[in-house]
């Protein structure tokens, strides 16, 4: 009986803890939506290519980015 109320305890205290990680992550998470590209497509609708957008990359140098969220 005593172990049951330990472990119920320890449970309680992961719980918690585990509740209070996902709160500061929530708080400090953000999340920004880029401009959607334009498509290229020919006189009957059909996709021919997507047009990149110029954008400042890491140190200030120009790059081409898509309307996507670029993977690291």
């Amino acid at each position: 009986m005593r172990r049951a109320w330990g472990f119920g305890g320890i449970g309680l205290i992961a719980l918690g803890g585990l509740s209070w990680v996902g709160l500061e992550m929530s708080a400090r998470a953000h999340l920004e939506s880029p401009p959607p590209s334009a498509l290229l497509v020919d006189r009957t609708g059909a996709f021919l290519a997507q047009l990149a957008e110029p954008m400042a990359g890491a140190g200030g140098a120009p790059r081409l980015d898509y309307g996507f969220w670029p993977l690291p």
